[in-house]
Order: structure tokens, then C-alpha cells, then sequence
């Protein structure tokens, strides 16, 4: 979650971070989110957090292709 002052747990990932570490666009993260291959919760503003379980989940899926 998103604590005081803005710092995140080393477990939640913000769409830039997922896009970096999977290597797509932000908007292929937010397309795969819509579509429900990548779950994530929202801020109250809008913002998506990620699991980095489920983030890493999907790259091991990715890689195993």
C-alpha cells in the first residue's frame, strides 16, 4: 500500500514500475488489467497497484512461452 508521504511497500508496484520490469508500455499494463490478466487494486484517485507476486507470476507465463 501506499504509506505516509507517498512510499510504497516493497511488495506494490505502480504501472510505470510493471511496464519497466515486463518491458511493454504502461498502456499494454493498463490493457492487461482491463482485460483481467494482471489483477490490481485502485487508489481512491484512480492509481493501480500491483501485486509484485502476480507481476512476477505473469513474467515466469511470459518467458515460459
Amino acid at each position: 500500500t501506499i504509506g505516509a508521504k507517498g512510499a510504497k511497500a516493497p511488495d506494490i508496484m505502480l504501472t510505470n514500475d510493471v511496464a519497466l520490469y515486463l518491458g511493454v508500455s504502461a498502456e499494454t499494463v493498463r490493457q492487461w488489467e482491463r482485460a483481467g490478466k494482471l489483477a490490481a487494486s485502485k487508489t481512491s484517485n484512480g492509481v493501480r497497484l500491483f501485486r509484485r507476486a502476480d507481476v512476477e507470476a505473469l513474467k515466469r507465463e511470459r518467458e515460459s512461452r
